[in-house]
């Protein structure tokens, strides 16, 4: 009798030791949750500034650009298509392990609706990566009540969710990621470089004026009470886009009346003010309606390291001893936009990918 428990119990430790070793290699493994994932190599209290936002600002605010031009230590978890409440987890996280003095974070929150059953897979790319922490399960609990089609248990043992993946390759089982710093600090340089020309709505242009927009701002205003709480200023950034329906001045009233109410910074790229003395081209840099090239990107993010220093503070930390992994991050990133020029032709010229 005693025999057989000592083999149970030794059975069901081994099993426990397999499943859990095996978790890392079944969960999806995207630029943007790896980004997430490398977050935890950062040393402690060596970031400044947190990115949060989806496609729109993970397109046009560039850290490696914030560094090469201002010294700014920057991070970014802005992701493709991800959500408000996606941001605020991430927000609760990254700040239990790093103090900045500031986060930015997408004004497009306050006009999102949030659909958690459509936005499962976004939200995994944050989830699935995210270290098992108070933190990870108060966000899988208001996951699942929002949304009955989603169990806590997939959250906590993500092998139950990805079990019956086929498409699994060596690659997976390489996690040699998750003990790595990331090379770009989060930025993904999209393969659409060159230009698809744009033209911006006639509305654009007008000042911003109008009835406020109606708001969904929920998870925004959480993040900005979290941030709150811990001393942190928080910066609104509406993205450029050339997109029909993605702004307006009514919206930009709307954001502009929030963030005051809240006592936080806001910062539009789609006025027309600051469009031209960004210097934004619709013509040139941008790959689609609703995203700058890396071309747009840089110049939003010249601008932004500018404003950045000058409003907020931050000190550049290329002065004096500073981590050369920024070095690193540098060369990556102009030796990656080297390539992508190399591969589909100067940025601004008209075409695609061969």
């Amino acid at each position: 009798m005693v025999r057989n428990a000592v083999r149970f119990v030794s059975f069901m430790a081994l099993f426990a030791a397999a499943f859990l070793a095996l978790q890392p290699a079944f969960i999806l493994k995207t630029n943007d949750g790896v980004a997430f994932a490398q977050l935890y190599n950062e040393p402690e209290g060596s970031l400044d500034v947190i990115i949060l936002g989806a496609s729109g600002i993970r397109s046009s605010v560039l850290p490696p650009v914030l560094w090469r031009e201002a010294g700014i230590r920057s991070y970014s978890l802005a992701m493709s298509a991800m959500n408000a409440a996606g941001s605020y987890y991430m927000a609760t996280e990254a700040l239990r392990i790093q103090s900045p003095r500031l986060v930015i974070v997408s004004g497009k929150y306050l006009f999102t609706r949030i659909d958690f059953g459509e936005a499962e897979p976004r939200l995994r790319t944050a989830l699935d990566h995210m270290r098992l922490t108070p933190g990870k399960l108060a966000a899988i609990c208001d996951v699942a009540s929002n949304d009955g089609g989603q169990r806590v248990v997939d959250y906590v043992f993500p092998l139950l969710r990805y079990h019956d993946r086929d498409d699994l390759t060596a690659a997976d089982f390489d996690l040699t990621y998750m003990k790595a710093r990331n090379a770009l600090m989060g930025s993904w340089l999209e393969s659409e470089t060159t230009s698809k020309p744009q033209e911006r709505p006639a509305g654009f242009a007008a000042g911003p004026t109008g009835e406020p927009a109606a708001t969904r701002g929920e998870y925004l205003t959480r993040i900005i009470g979290l941030c709150e709480g811990r001393g942190v200023d928080v910066l609104i950034v509406y993205a450029p886009t050339c997109a029909v329906g993605e702004w307006s001045p009514a919206m930009h009233e709307a954001l502009r009346i929030y963030s005051e109410e809240r006592g936080v910074g806001f910062l539009d790229f789609n006025v027309a003010s600051v469009y031209g003395e960004v210097g934004l081209d619709a013509g040139t840099d941008f790959f689609d309606p609703n995203h700058t090239n890396v071309a747009g990107g840089e110049k939003v993010s010249v601008y932004l390291a500018r404003y950045l220093s000058d409003r907020y503070g931050l000190a550049d930390m290329r002065e004096g001893p500073y981590d050369p992994h920024w070095d690193v991050v540098v060369e990556t990133f102009e030796g990656r936009l080297g390539e992508l020029r190399g591969h589909v032709g100067s940025l601004g010229g008209e075409g695609g990918a061969p």
